[in-house]
């Protein structure tokens, strides 16, 4: 089954040759920018023109480390070929923020304090040179400085004023990645930067924009932190069906959308060989997009042999997923092909990858792509939106099998019947979108035809995980004397109810049965803040050749028969450390063989030393709150020595979603992987 997705382009002006979007996004007078633009837009080109033509300051927070690298590269590439900076002018203005990049740091200047030259980085990257400047960063990295736990003699601390000082803008890239719990710190500017008026002194210059291709409604969230609608620009780009070179630009070709019912990624591919081999022939790149690494990883050998077929040297062909991302060296994985996150994707000729790629990840010349559709309506528009750009044509194979269709997602069935009923036809990309997402835009459409469409809406909860992040600000040395008189003075209404409730749990802390155990609850609770994602303990894997990743375990349990065989054990600095005979994939289970392994931990109560183990999934807040009213021997006497304290630590999990527990540690440590 096959239809066509028409060229779209959108407008251009001829003399600043800007879109709608990009100008707004550098003119809009407002504080707060949310934006929406189909994928290869140029949403990230408007802060180039400002570096460029401007000397604007720009943090740029995206939500993988591969991002960062990849839009640095591509940035440093605009500068000297399109605005015709020198090279090392270019280089010396663009900084990334990450783990990469502090491991590659510490091994050319062993003795160097990371934080210490972020900080020097952040008062400005090369001085002795014109021009703007930006930053590329994962915000773990900014919340870490933010909220540094430890401080080198003689270096200054840093609060979130002096980054409102010291740049002009703050763009948070992807921010529907963003979940509730990880929503403090883009709350927290914008928060700031809506009281940034004359009669607000020391708040700052920069603004704040938001962007995306499937944005959700955060005007609700932003709302009850109380920042006025006059404060914020919803902003959306005009896409038209007709292309005029001189007033547009394209942004796609025609596109033909293929849907097959071949038994795996990899048939599909051999069945379409002479096609991958033709691309690559004539310098282009062919994209494979995987559901599940398992799938991925099972398939390699057989991929290896297609392209054997066609000539393609395997290590012209990159495989992209978290596991072998994760790897300490770079080199080649299973068959042969190459692996590691500081590989420049634009260098090779096929891409092998799982949703990993899905966020902002551009391709060099992308016109075919295989994929398998994702796990929402909105993972396949990421997906879909990132072949054929720049105005080609291109080809897009979707492989939908009968599992797939008639699975739990639904909306699979859909586009497999919309696409059927349209056989052949040629539709445009807004009715391709609408028929994704039909039930979400429903829900958020607005009266207002101007504001744009949103795909879902943040959690209620991050009102008050941003409270919670507040109150983790308000305490820390960075922010004393003026500085915490203007923290306490703009804290919204959810850090004074999170303060609140914090304060009545630790109420606890001075009875003899329960001190304690309310005094680690509360300590608990409040480092939570530090972790702005939920990820999941990562188990060390040491292959037999020597190379290192790092595994999360629930897909170890689930996928391999790795933890069955007692290979556990502490690596020197004393994390989990598994030795294994051979490579992980051969340890893979048959699809008949996979395991339902649940994800759980332990979790803590104010009232008791013991910790219950419970399962992480939606409905942990509920069990918790069951465990926490039952009145049990001498613990459940705390209900009756201080119901409000007790009520209060109830309260906290439920505003909040968060619960403590061991994996919070967890949850730290994996956030400094991505670092």
């Amino acid at each position: 089954m096959e239809l066509t997705i028409v060229r779209h382009a959108v407008p251009n002006d001829p003399e600043t040759k800007l879109s709608p979007l990009q100008s707004a996004l550098l003119n809009d007078p407002r504080r707060i920018r949310i934006a929406s633009a189909p994928t290869g837009a140029g949403k990230s080109y408007a802060f180039l023109r400002a570096v460029a033509d401007r000397g604007d300051r720009v943090l740029f927070i995206v939500p993988t480390r591969r991002l960062a690298q990849n839009l640095a590269a591509s940035f440093v590439r605009d500068l000297v070929e399109t605005c015709k900076w020198p090279v090392t002018q270019a280089e010396n203005k663009v900084a990334i923020w990450s783990s990469d990049q502090s491991a590659l740091l510490r091994d050319q200047r062993p003795t160097l304090s990371i934080k210490g030259y972020r900080l020097r980085q952040m008062q400005g990257l090369d001085d002795t040179r014109d021009g703007g400047e930006i930053i590329f960063a994962v915000p773990e990295v900014v919340s870490n400085l933010l909220l540094q736990r430890s401080q080198a003699a003689g270096q200054a601390a840093l609060g979130i004023i002096d980054f409102l000082h010291q740049f002009d803008q703050v763009v948070f890239d992807e921010f529907h990645t963003i979940d509730a719990r990880g929503f403090g710190l883009a709350a927290l500017c914008a928060r700031l930067v809506s009281r940034a008026t004359p009669e607000a002194v020391g708040i700052g210059r920069a603004k704040v924009s938001f962007l995306s291709a499937t944005p959700l409604a955060i005007q609700p969230v932003l709302a009850k932190l109380e920042i006025p609608e006059t404060e914020i620009a919803e902003l959306e780009e005009t896409v038209e069906a007709d292309f005029d070179p001189d007033r547009s630009r394209c942004l796609h070709g025609d596109v033909v959308l293929r849907l097959s019912d071949a038994a795996s990624l990899a048939e599909l591919v051999a069945a379409q060989q002479a096609t991958v081999a033709t691309e690559v022939a004539a310098g282009r790149q062919v994209v494979l997009i995987y559901n599940k690494i398992t799938d991925l990883r099972r398939e390699l050998p057989e991929l290896g042999m297609v392209f054997d077929a066609v000539g393609i040297p395997r290590q012209q062909v990159l495989v992209i997923n978290s596991i072998d991302d994760s790897r300490r060296q770079e080199g080649i994985a299973a068959a042969g092909f190459q692996v590691g996150r500081r590989q420049n994707p634009d260098q090779f000729s096929i891409l092998i990858a799982t949703a990993s790629v899905e966020v902002g990840v551009t391709f060099r010349a992308a016109q075919v792509m295989f994929m398998e559709p994702g796990f929402a309506p909105l993972s396949f528009l990421q997906r879909y939106g990132r072949a054929a750009r720049r105005g080609a044509d291109g080809q897009v194979w979707v492989r939908v099998d009968e599992a797939m269709a008639n699975g739990r997602n639904n909306w699979v069935r859909t586009l497999r019947d919309w696409v059927a009923a349209h056989q052949g036809q040629r539709l445009s990309i807004a009715e391709l979108t609408t028929m994704l997402s039909q039930e979400t835009q429903r829900h958020f459409q607005t009266a207002d035809e101007s504001k744009p469409r949103y795909f879902g809406q943040l959690s209620n909860r991050a009102v008050y995980t941003a409270g919670l992040y507040w109150n983790a600000l308000l305490k820390h040395k960075s922010n004393q004397g003026p500085r915490k008189t203007l923290l306490l003075q703009y804290q919204p209404a959810s850090a004074r109810a999170i303060y609140g409730c914090l304060q009545t749990v630790r109420r606890l802390e001075s009875h003899r049965m329960y001190g304690q155990s309310a005094k680690a609850w509360c300590d608990r609770f409040e480092k939570q803040a530090y972790s702005l994602r939920d990820i999941g303990l990562r188990i060390r894997i040491v292959q037999g050749d020597g190379h290192v990743m790092d595994v999360e375990q629930l897909w170890l349990a689930r996928e391999t028969s790795i933890l069955d065989r007692g290979h556990q054990q502490y690596g020197a600095d004393g994390k989990d450390e598994i030795r294994i005979f051979g490579d992980l994939d051969d340890y893979l289970l048959d699809p008949q063989e996979r395991k339902r392994v649940k994800r759980t931990a332990t979790f803590y109560f104010p009232n008791t030393p013991h910790g219950q183990g419970l399962t992480v999934n939606g409905e942990l807040v509920d069990a918790w709150c069951r465990l926490l009213r039952e009145r049990r021997g001498g613990e459940g006497m705390a209900w009756d020595s201080d119901p409000e304290a007790m009520a209060a630590a109830e309260k906290l999990v439920q505003m909040t979603g968060l619960v403590p527990g061991d994996e919070d540690v967890f949850s730290m440590a994996a956030s400094n992987g991505i670092w």
